[in-house]
Protein backbone atom coordinates (compact mmCIF):
# COMPACT_ATOMS: atom_id res chain seq x y z
CA UNK A 1 0.00 0.00 0.00
CA UNK A 2 1.22 3.39 -1.17
CA UNK A 3 0.41 7.04 -0.53
CA UNK A 4 1.79 10.21 -0.75
CA UNK A 5 2.56 13.02 1.31
CA UNK A 6 -0.29 14.09 1.76
CA UNK A 7 -2.08 10.99 2.76
CA UNK A 8 0.85 10.44 4.89
CA UNK A 9 0.93 13.83 7.04
CA UNK A 10 -2.70 13.85 7.80
CA UNK A 11 -2.41 10.33 9.26
CA UNK A 12 0.80 11.62 10.89
CA UNK A 13 -2.14 14.45 12.33
CA UNK A 14 -4.48 11.52 13.36
CA UNK A 15 -1.46 9.21 14.53
CA UNK A 16 -3.04 9.16 17.99
CA UNK A 17 -5.87 6.86 17.17
CA UNK A 18 -4.12 3.36 16.98
CA UNK A 19 -5.48 2.74 13.28
CA UNK A 20 -4.05 6.12 12.18
CA UNK A 21 -0.71 4.82 13.57
CA UNK A 22 -0.69 1.57 12.00
CA UNK A 23 -1.60 3.10 8.47
CA UNK A 24 1.38 5.69 9.35
CA UNK A 25 3.40 2.83 9.57
CA UNK A 26 2.25 1.08 6.78
CA UNK A 27 2.55 3.88 4.50
CA UNK A 28 6.29 4.81 5.30
CA UNK A 29 7.40 1.26 5.03
CA UNK A 30 6.34 0.93 1.23
CA UNK A 31 7.31 4.59 0.43
CA UNK A 32 10.28 3.06 -1.16
CA UNK A 33 11.02 -0.05 -2.82
CA UNK A 34 12.28 -2.90 -0.18
CA UNK A 35 15.44 -4.80 -1.44
CA UNK A 36 17.88 -6.87 0.24
CA UNK A 37 20.84 -5.43 0.81
CA UNK A 38 24.35 -7.56 0.93
CA UNK A 39 26.69 -6.21 2.24
CA UNK A 40 31.02 -6.97 3.75
CA UNK A 41 31.17 -5.14 6.89
CA UNK A 42 34.13 -6.66 7.66
CA UNK A 43 31.85 -10.10 8.02
CA UNK A 44 31.83 -11.14 4.41
CA UNK A 45 28.99 -10.20 2.39
CA UNK A 46 25.71 -10.52 4.61
CA UNK A 47 22.28 -9.12 5.02
CA UNK A 48 23.13 -5.69 6.10
CA UNK A 49 20.60 -6.00 9.03
CA UNK A 50 22.92 -8.96 10.36
CA UNK A 51 24.82 -5.76 11.90
CA UNK A 52 22.06 -5.15 13.83
CA UNK A 53 21.88 -8.01 15.74
CA UNK A 54 21.98 -8.88 19.54
CA UNK A 55 25.51 -10.05 20.14
CA UNK A 56 24.87 -12.84 22.71
CA UNK A 57 28.60 -13.64 22.82
CA UNK A 58 29.68 -10.74 24.24
CA UNK A 59 29.58 -9.82 27.77
CA UNK A 60 27.47 -12.07 30.27
CA UNK A 61 23.60 -12.98 29.50
CA UNK A 62 22.01 -10.01 30.38
CA UNK A 63 23.93 -7.04 29.42
CA UNK A 64 20.85 -6.28 26.66
CA UNK A 65 18.58 -5.27 29.61
CA UNK A 66 21.41 -3.67 31.34
CA UNK A 67 22.07 -1.54 28.57
CA UNK A 68 18.06 -0.57 28.36
CA UNK A 69 17.99 0.18 32.07
CA UNK A 70 21.41 2.72 31.23
CA UNK A 71 19.64 4.00 28.70
CA UNK A 72 16.21 4.68 30.37
CA UNK A 73 18.41 7.15 32.72
CA UNK A 74 20.97 8.63 30.49
CA UNK A 75 18.87 8.87 27.27
CA UNK A 76 15.12 8.71 27.60
CA UNK A 77 13.64 12.43 27.42
CA UNK A 78 10.00 14.01 27.89
CA UNK A 79 9.28 12.72 24.55
CA UNK A 80 10.59 10.56 21.37
CA UNK A 81 12.00 13.82 19.25
CA UNK A 82 13.55 15.03 22.50
CA UNK A 83 15.06 11.53 22.92
CA UNK A 84 16.54 11.51 20.09
CA UNK A 85 19.05 14.23 20.28
CA UNK A 86 19.52 13.15 23.76
CA UNK A 87 20.57 9.94 22.82
CA UNK A 88 22.59 11.19 19.66
CA UNK A 89 24.46 13.35 22.25
CA UNK A 90 25.22 10.91 24.43
CA UNK A 91 26.39 8.14 22.31
CA UNK A 92 28.87 10.88 20.47
CA UNK A 93 30.67 12.13 23.05
CA UNK A 94 31.85 8.85 24.26
CA UNK A 95 33.49 7.52 20.87
CA UNK A 96 36.33 8.82 19.53
CA UNK A 97 36.39 9.11 15.59
CA UNK A 98 38.68 6.69 14.13
CA UNK A 99 39.30 4.73 10.64
CA UNK A 100 38.38 1.14 10.79
CA UNK A 101 42.34 0.55 9.74
CA UNK A 102 43.54 2.29 12.77
CA UNK A 103 40.94 0.81 15.40
CA UNK A 104 40.58 -2.89 13.91
CA UNK A 105 43.01 -3.75 11.54
CA UNK A 106 40.39 -3.60 8.53
CA UNK A 107 39.64 -1.48 5.80
CA UNK A 108 35.94 -1.98 6.47
CA UNK A 109 34.64 -2.94 9.70
CA UNK A 110 31.38 -2.25 11.51
CA UNK A 111 31.53 -3.58 15.18
CA UNK A 112 28.36 -4.62 16.84
CA UNK A 113 26.79 -2.50 18.53
CA UNK A 114 25.33 -3.67 21.79
CA UNK A 115 28.93 -4.29 22.13
CA UNK A 116 29.44 -0.28 21.83
CA UNK A 117 27.02 0.16 23.61
CA UNK A 118 28.12 -1.75 26.46
CA UNK A 119 31.36 -0.36 26.79
CA UNK A 120 30.17 3.47 26.69
CA UNK A 121 27.71 2.15 29.73
CA UNK A 122 30.84 1.09 31.63
CA UNK A 123 32.96 4.16 30.57
CA UNK A 124 35.86 2.23 28.32
CA UNK A 125 37.13 3.99 25.49
CA UNK A 126 35.24 3.59 22.04
CA UNK A 127 37.13 4.39 18.69
CA UNK A 128 35.02 3.97 15.08
CA UNK A 129 33.79 5.30 12.33
CA UNK A 130 31.15 6.60 10.87
CA UNK A 131 28.89 3.43 10.79
CA UNK A 132 30.29 2.64 14.52
CA UNK A 133 28.25 6.39 15.64
CA UNK A 134 24.67 5.56 13.46
CA UNK A 135 24.57 1.73 14.39
CA UNK A 136 25.43 2.66 18.27
CA UNK A 137 22.42 5.68 18.01
CA UNK A 138 19.80 3.30 15.94
CA UNK A 139 20.28 0.37 18.71
CA UNK A 140 19.75 2.88 21.27
CA UNK A 141 17.01 4.07 19.96
CA UNK A 142 15.72 0.74 19.41
CA UNK A 143 15.97 -0.48 23.18
CA UNK A 144 14.11 2.74 24.39
CA UNK A 145 10.83 1.97 21.85
CA UNK A 146 11.66 4.83 19.13
CA UNK A 147 9.38 2.21 16.55
CA UNK A 148 11.81 1.09 13.76
CA UNK A 149 9.40 2.72 10.84
CA UNK A 150 11.14 6.44 11.92
CA UNK A 151 14.58 4.91 12.65
CA UNK A 152 16.65 4.38 9.43
CA UNK A 153 20.13 3.84 8.74
CA UNK A 154 21.28 5.85 5.54
CA UNK A 155 24.59 4.98 3.26
CA UNK A 156 25.22 7.27 0.82
CA UNK A 157 27.58 10.15 -0.41
CA UNK A 158 28.03 13.75 1.47
CA UNK A 159 30.21 16.38 -0.40
CA UNK A 160 33.23 14.80 1.19
CA UNK A 161 33.05 10.61 1.31
CA UNK A 162 30.89 7.81 1.18
CA UNK A 163 29.00 8.01 4.72
CA UNK A 164 26.80 5.89 7.39
CA UNK A 165 24.10 8.25 8.99
CA UNK A 166 20.58 8.17 10.70
CA UNK A 167 17.11 9.25 9.40
CA UNK A 168 14.59 9.60 11.91
CA UNK A 169 11.14 10.60 11.46
CA UNK A 170 10.34 13.54 13.61
CA UNK A 171 6.94 13.44 15.35
CA UNK A 172 6.10 16.92 15.26
CA UNK A 173 6.50 17.17 11.40
CA UNK A 174 6.54 14.01 9.81
CA UNK A 175 9.53 14.66 8.26
CA UNK A 176 12.81 12.84 7.72
CA UNK A 177 16.24 14.21 9.59
CA UNK A 178 19.66 13.28 9.31
CA UNK A 179 20.95 12.86 12.79
CA UNK A 180 24.88 12.48 12.84
CA UNK A 181 27.71 10.98 14.70
CA UNK A 182 31.13 12.30 12.90
CA UNK A 183 30.29 14.27 10.01
CA UNK A 184 29.01 17.82 11.67
CA UNK A 185 27.17 16.49 13.95
CA UNK A 186 25.72 20.13 15.71
CA UNK A 187 24.88 21.34 12.54
CA UNK A 188 22.45 18.07 12.03
CA UNK A 189 21.32 18.65 15.80
CA UNK A 190 20.71 22.28 14.56
CA UNK A 191 18.69 21.73 12.20
CA UNK A 192 16.84 19.26 13.79
CA UNK A 193 15.68 21.92 16.55
CA UNK A 194 15.13 24.78 13.74
CA UNK A 195 12.56 22.24 11.63
CA UNK A 196 14.76 21.84 8.47
CA UNK A 197 14.41 18.63 7.13
CA UNK A 198 17.04 16.28 5.47
CA UNK A 199 15.95 17.10 1.97
CA UNK A 200 16.91 21.03 3.01
CA UNK A 201 20.62 19.88 4.18
CA UNK A 202 22.84 21.32 1.68
CA UNK A 203 25.66 18.59 2.60
CA UNK A 204 24.55 14.95 1.75
CA UNK A 205 24.36 13.48 -1.99
CA UNK A 206 23.22 10.81 -3.55
CA UNK A 207 21.74 7.76 -1.11
CA UNK A 208 22.87 4.06 -1.76
CA UNK A 209 20.42 2.40 0.59
CA UNK A 210 18.61 2.23 3.57
CA UNK A 211 17.77 -0.13 6.39
CA UNK A 212 16.32 -0.62 9.82
CA UNK A 213 16.21 -4.08 11.78
CA UNK A 214 13.28 -5.29 9.60
CA UNK A 215 13.69 -3.69 6.08
CA UNK A 216 15.87 -2.60 3.75
CA UNK A 217 14.92 -0.27 0.72
CA UNK A 218 16.90 0.61 -2.58
CA UNK A 219 16.01 3.99 -1.49
CA UNK A 220 18.12 6.84 -4.07
CA UNK A 221 16.43 9.95 -2.64
CA UNK A 222 13.71 11.51 -0.63
CA UNK A 223 11.27 11.51 -3.27
CA UNK A 224 8.40 9.08 -2.29
CA UNK A 225 8.18 6.95 -4.94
Amino acid sequence: MKYNKFILDLLARLRKNKNAEKLLELGWNNAWKKSNVYYDYGEGNRLIQDVLKFDIKYGDKDYKFKIQDWLEHEGRDYNNDATVLKVAKLINKNIKYSSDKTAFDKIEYWDNPYKILFKIMNKKEVYDDCDGYACAIFVALQLLGIPAYRRKIIVGDTTQEKHAYILYLKESDNNWYSIEGSFYPESSFRRFRAGIPHKQAGNYKNIDFTFNEQYSWAQHDMTIE
